[in-house]
């Protein structure tokens, strides 16, 4: 009697794969979008132009051990906002920030005042160490508590702590300097 192989679609195992890593990401992901600045029309978009540059990466992702994986599905996301974002910019199609409402009874000085700080804030952010950053996105951004994060990188709660308000006093120094201008050109 002849044995059939039962043949597998490889295709349809990477799209199963994308889909659950998708579906387990998504609500951290968008929350990450709309962090920096994006509207909710724009996170889907954005979201769905990194999977699909995530489709072409598939099969490496798929070696990759889950934590790995995670970490490059969320780079790749964010580096797909920042794109997607800058490009808007340039193009000068962003209107005044949709997406910061004006305080309630402040002029327009505080207005610019409050988006030039914010700008400091996302350059300095930038210019963090990859870790650092991550962890204070995590902690203050996305609002993820300690023992999740402190899984995700593999440490104990009251190391994360440590970890957090060193990260903290990173940003803390590059925010002054960018205020200072000493740190313009790096």
């Amino acid at each position: 009697m002849r044995k059939w192989k039962r043949r597998i679609d490889p295709v349809a195992e990477e799209q199963a794969f994308l889909e659950g890593v998708y579906g387990r990401t998504k609500p951290l992901l968008h929350k990450l979008i709309l962090s920096q600045g994006a509207s909710e029309h724009e996170a889907e978009d954005i979201l769905q132009e990194a999977f699909l540059r995530l489709w072409q990466k598939v099969e490496t992702l798929r070696e990759l051990p889950e934590r790995k994986c995670l970490s490059y599905v969320y780079t790749t996301v964010r580096n797909t906002a920042m794109t997607y974002l800058g490009r808007k910019t340039r193009q000068g199609t962003q209107p005044l920030d949709e997406n910061v409402p004006a305080p309630a009874g402040k002029g327009p000085e505080e207005y610019y005042l409050s988006l030039e700080k914010e700008e400091t804030f996302r350059r300095a952010m930038e210019r963090l160490d990859e870790s650092s950053r991550q962890l204070l996105l995590l902690r203050y951004v996305l609002e993820e508590d300690d023992k999740e994060i402190a899984l995700r990188f593999g440490v104990k709660p009251d190391s994360l702590r440590m970890m957090v308000s060193r990260a903290r006093a990173k940003l803390k120094a590059e925010m002054q300097r960018l205020e200072e201008g000493k740190g313009e050109s790096s």
